[in-house]
C-alpha cells in the first residue's frame, strides 16, 4: 500500500541509544562470563575472549557511536516500501523494506534490500528517534501490514 498524495515522508534522524548500549555491554558480558566458567584451554579462552570484545567495539561503532561508513544515521519512507537510507559519510541509496522486520512498542528492526542487492538494516530503539516518530513509524508500519 502506498501512503496518502497529502502524506509527508516520514523522516527519522537516528542518534545514539543507551538502551541499546546496555544490551550489547550486557551481552558481550555475559558471552565472556559463560566463557570464564566453560573449561576451555586458556589460549583458546583468550583468543575467544580477544574475539567478543572486538566483537563489541565493532557493533558499538556501527550502531551506537555511528561512525562507520555503514551506520545508518537517517531513514526517509518515501512511499510504499521505498526507503531512502543515509549513511554517516552523507551518502544515500534507496532501499527497500523486507519482509523480515520486526515491530515492537520499544524496538523496530527494519531490514532493506539496495538497489546493489545489499542488505541495510536500521535497529531503533524507542531513545534513538524522538517519541513522536517512533510512534508514527509504528503506526504506518502497522498500517501498511494490515493492508
Amino acid at each position: 500500500m502506498s501512503l496518502p498524495k497529502y502524506a509527508t515522508p516520514l523522516c527519522l534522524d537516528l542518534k545514539a541509544s543507551r538502551i541499546f548500549l546496555v544490551i550489547l555491554c550486557f551481552m558481550h558480558g555475559g558471552a565472556i562470563l559463560v566463557l570464564l566458567i566453560v573449561p576451555v584451554s586458556g589460549w583458546l579462552s583468550i583468543l575467544f575472549i580477544l574475539l567478543i570484545v572486538l566483537n563489541l567495539y565493532l557493533q558499538i561503532n556501527l550502531y551506537i557511536r555511528m561512525n562507520t561508513k555503514k551506520s545508518i544515521v537517517r531513514l526517509v519512507w518515501l512511499e510504499g516500501q521505498q526507503w531512502k537510507i543515509f549513511d554517516r559519510c552523507g551518502d544515500s541509496v534507496e532501499g527497500v523494506l523486507l519482509g523480515q522486520s520486526y515491530l515492537h512498542a520499544g524496538l523496530v528492526v527494519l531490514r532493506f534490500k539496495t538497489a546493489a542487492k545489499e542488505r541495510r538494516v536500521a535497529i531503533i530503539f524507542i531513545d534513538s528517534v524522538t517519541a513522536e516518530s517512533h510512534r508514527k513509524l509504528r503506526v504506518r508500519l502497522r498500517m501498511q501490514v494490515c493492508s
